[in-house]
């Protein structure tokens, strides 16, 4: 199954969501959250390339050096589709992506 990729910043705003829903217990052990919210967090860092080898856009941009993202690893549909449907849409970093 696909997992959702969020930048840091929107991550945040939706994390700041789930710890208003949820106790502590759920979204600080991870083995509860994959067993109540269906999924687990995963940081990802991913290379992007040289400064030096970036065109003006993708300096602009900060298309370059290191890229973190945060994946959540859903093990049932379902449970993506509910989080999609409480938490909004798809990531905006997924939609540039397609």
């Amino acid at each position: 199954m696909k997992a959702l990729i969020y930048s840091p910043q929107e991550w945040q705003i939706i994390f700041e969501k789930i710890k208003k829903d949820k106790p502590p217990s759920v979204w600080m052990i991870r083995d509860n959250m994959r067993k109540k919210m269906g999924f687990t967090i995963r940081e990802h860092t991913e290379w992007l390339g040289y400064y030096d080898d970036a065109t003006k856009e993708q300096r602009k941009a900060k298309f370059h050096g290191y890229q973190t993202m945060i994946h959540l690893d859903f093990y049932d549909e379902r449970y993506r589709s509910l989080f999609l449907l409480k938490y909004g849409s798809e990531p905006m970093s997924e939609k540039l992506i397609s």
